[in-house]
């Protein structure tokens, strides 16, 4: 093999590893906020940082699939007051006091969600404390079908 063929098969391995990385796009609303995904062999993890602690955020699905194991780590929350995660398919909204079974209701014909109803059922949403923050623990697959998955944090007692 040449010079130039090893640099463009150097070329193509790195353009092909950046594509596979560059799957999502991070909106937030509040400045100084981020979001920034990783994975390990078990699970994709959405990291967050909110300055205030009250803030929100849209993650969408650029190419491929969502994974199926997905969580949200809130690094620095103490408390996680409130948060809502909606989809093109349902929204639910909960708290850590509510981990395990978080209400949803799902988009009715017209492409809406009608809090005002009785929740359409009880998703296992996981909210746990842990080192960095809280970590939110999303069932298996409550992404997929969706293209993108919009946000809202509260901290309860950030100073």
């Amino acid at each position: 093999m040449d010079g130039r063929a090893t640099i463009f098969l150097l070329t193509m391995f790195l353009a092909c590893g950046a594509l596979a990385q560059s799957g999502y796009e991070f909106k937030v609303k509040q400045p100084g906020d981020s979001i920034a995904a990783g994975a390990n062999a078990e699970r994709t993890t959405f990291a967050i940082t909110s300055r205030s602690g009250i803030g929100g955020g849209t993650i969408s699905l650029t190419n491929g699939t969502w994974p199926k194991h997905v969580s949200v780590l809130l690094k620095g929350f103490r408390n996680l007051e409130s948060f809502s995660l909606t989809t093109s398919r349902l929204r639910a909204s909960g708290s850590l006091k509510m981990s395990g079974k978080i209400p949803f209701y799902l988009v009715d014909a017209s492409g809406r969600f009608d809090s005002s109803e009785q929740p359409a059922g009880y998703v296992e949403i996981v909210v746990q404390k842990c080192d960095e923050g809280m970590e939110i623990m999303l069932p298996p697959n409550l992404l997929a079908d969706s293209k993108k998955l919009t946000m809202g944090w509260i901290d309860a007692y950030r100073q």
